[in-house]
């Protein structure tokens, strides 16, 4: 190893002397939120004692001298200790805005001890219905990210959902028609299944997280209501409500509702004043379709009461076919659907059946081997003997069946027009039997044309230039009695006399 040279290791020497400050110790104090705090200092001072803001050294948060203390609201100091060497500081109550790091210094000189303090994180839980509105209490001030993360993330933070500084609330493009920023509460309005997930509260100035909600949006657990297509329901709610009752639905919002004064309610359903008042607030649906099934919600004052799911009967139709004819189903267009395809045979490796289509947003898309025979109405054309089973058409997200298409093809499946017209015994016995078969033929068109050529010879005159008329008088002979075997045997009569 090189060694430094006298003077090199003196100047290094004054160099770290002099240019190096000492380590101030930290102290770390955690507490929970709204709890009393303790910052410890303890040293014998004669003079004056004062508690800062280590960023704001002005800003004097306690001090004491040999004749007193005082101390800004929320903050404590005991002359009593004061004068025994304990200069620790009390924050009567802990909360995000007194989160921060405090020093004790004695006479104005060299600082006794710096305190970080910290609000223990909190967790909490909110399990919400789908359509409800996720409040989110940021206990501001101070930048604040809130950062989002799905349940399958493995990212242990997420990615930033929304920020809330001196200008205001800013987040992500997705949200921002339902976000909204009311005092120190995030609004998610609206919030669905995908809602789901963890949202952290970080203070950025503090690098620190205050909050973590767990939130689980879950539809209910209610027996569901099934009823006919285009049939009426009744959906009953016994309370007694001196404010505003109303009925929600899922994904569609307030449908109907009663005050002390009168009632309202949106096209297809119906509500009594009379019985709302008497405390029967129940809703009946007039005529039952697609678009009024769903999750239905009693409420009182936004306190809910009782839940309906309305299902609608799957309708099952059984549609018998030949081979060749087109299969027409009904779709309802009220949501995305997709159709499901099981074989009349259930087959081990495929009891459930294939999606074989879905209808999104007005567009159909199929499987390849069904896009060239399916189109825009849902018709498949050209159907074959292995097209026989249910067509089942159902929910694209929440599963439910809406229609069942039992399909039978029965009948001889129909040939191309390209096809060879040989008897089938001929493919049944292989390719000997084809040339059997074909030299069959051969002969006898080798006959008739002999017969034919033999008549027309007994006249003497016939020379080559009319060779071409005897073929043309084989062939139309032929043709003209081959459809008639009486005929036939008449004209081979005529011929051998």
């Amino acid at each position: 190893m090189q060694s430094c040279s006298i003077h090199h290791c003196v100047l290094f020497f004054l160099t770290l002397t002099f240019t190096t400050e000492p380590t101030l110790a930290l102290t770390s104090v955690m507490v929970k939120l709204n709890q009393s705090a303790g910052l410890p200092c303890e040293q014998n001072c004669s003079g004056s004692l004062k508690w800062t803001v280590i960023d704001k050294p002005s800003d004097i948060v306690a001090q004491c001298d040999q004749a007193s203390c005082s101390s800004d609201e929320g903050f404590y100091i005991s002359h009593e200790r004061y004068e025994k060497g304990d200069l620790s500081l009390t924050i009567t109550v802990a909360d995000y805005s007194k989160r921060n790091t405090y020093t004790c210094a004695c006479d104005g000189g060299d600082i006794v001890n710096t305190v970080r303090l910290s609000i223990e994180p909190r967790t909490l839980f909110i399990h919400l219905k789908p359509g409800k509105d996720l409040v989110l209490n940021l206990h501001m001030p101070g930048q604040i990210v809130v950062t989002y993360r799905s349940k399958e993330s493995p990212d242990q933070y997420g990615e930033p959902f929304c920020t809330v500084d001196k200008d205001g609330l800013d987040c992500k493009a997705e949200y921002k028609p339902r976000t909204s920023l009311s005092h120190s509460n995030l609004i998610l309005e609206k919030v669905t299944l995908s809602d789901s997930g963890v949202y952290t509260v970080w203070d950025k100035n503090n690098n620190e997280i205050n909050l973590s909600y767990y939130v689980s949006v879950k539809e209910p657990l209610v027996d569901p209501l099934i009823v006919k297509l285009h049939e009426s329901v009744n959906l009953p709610c016994n309370m007694t409500c001196q404010g505003l009752g109303k009925w929600t639905k899922l994904s569609r919002g307030s449908v109907a509702w009663c005050n002390q004064t009168s009632c309202w309610s949106d096209k297809g359903y119906n509500i009594s004043y009379s019985k709302f008042l008497q405390g029967d607030f129940s809703l009946t649906i007039t005529a039952d379709d697609y678009s009024m099934r769903g999750l239905y919600t009693c409420e009182c004052d936004d306190m809910d009461i009782r839940d309906h799911r309305v299902v609608i009967e799957p309708k099952i139709s059984s549609v018998q076919l030949k081979p060749g004819d087109n299969l027409l189903m009904d779709l309802p267009l009220t949501e995305p659907v997709k159709v499901v395809y099981q074989h009349s045979m259930i087959f081990a490796d495929d009891p459930a059946g294939k999606d074989i289509c879905t209808l999104q947003k007005g567009s159909l898309e199929c499987i390849d081997a069904y896009t060239h025979r399916i189109s825009s109405v849902l018709k498949m054309g050209n159907v074959n003997l292995n097209d026989s089973g249910d067509y089942i058409i159902k929910s694209k997200e929440g599963q439910e069946v809406f229609l069942i298409y039992n399909v039978s093809v029965k009948g001889d499946q129909p040939t191309s027009d390209k096809e060879l017209c040989v008897p089938s015994l001929a493919f049944g016995l292989g390719v000997p039997a084809l040339i059997i078969v074909g030299g069959a033929l051969a002969l006898l068109a080798v006959c008739i044309y002999q017969k034919c050529k033999k008549s027309h010879l007994q006249d003497e005159h016939v020379g080559n230039e009319d060779m071409q008329s005897v073929s043309t008088c084989c062939f139309a002979r032929y043709t003209r009695n081959s459809g008639d075997p009486s005929t036939s045997s008449q004209l081979m009569k005529s011929e051998e006399a």
